[in-house]
């Protein structure tokens, strides 16, 4: 079985092959591809494949088509370097709360609960 993803309907292949970029997206073959030197390193290999299903997203839905020259690469170091970070600090601190507000739930008298089960 070839590993995949599906983005927007699409099935797109995962492959291991070594160049220039620790990733690609080949719009026209439906792949991405991931340079092995990555294999090893979690950070780089999420990061890496986060920025080529960005490509493919934007390439899918249309949206890179219009942009200019550089424009595509301008707006995925957009989103892979500011938006995805803050987005993930903001599902750590959810999760944190949402952990924190059950546990105090639980530790409440029973007469105290907002809700009955």
């Amino acid at each position: 079985m070839k590993a995949h993803i599906h983005i927007a309907g699409r099935k797109l292949a995962l492959q291991w092959e070594s160049g220039d970029n620790y990733g690609t997206y080949y719009h026209d073959e439906k792949r991405i591809t991931l340079d092995p030197v990555i294999r090893d390193n979690p950070e780089a290999l999420l990061e890496t494949l986060f920025h080529e299903m960005t490509h493919a997203a934007l390439k899918i839905s249309g949206v890179s088509f219009g942009l200019a020259e550089g424009q595509e690469e301008q707006i995925v170091r957009c989103l892979e370097q500011i938006l995805l970070p803050a987005w993930n600090k903001v599902q750590a601190d959810a999760l944190k709360w949402a952990v924190k507000a059950i546990e105090d739930e639980q530790t409440k008298p029973e007469g105290e609960h907002t809700k009955k089960r």
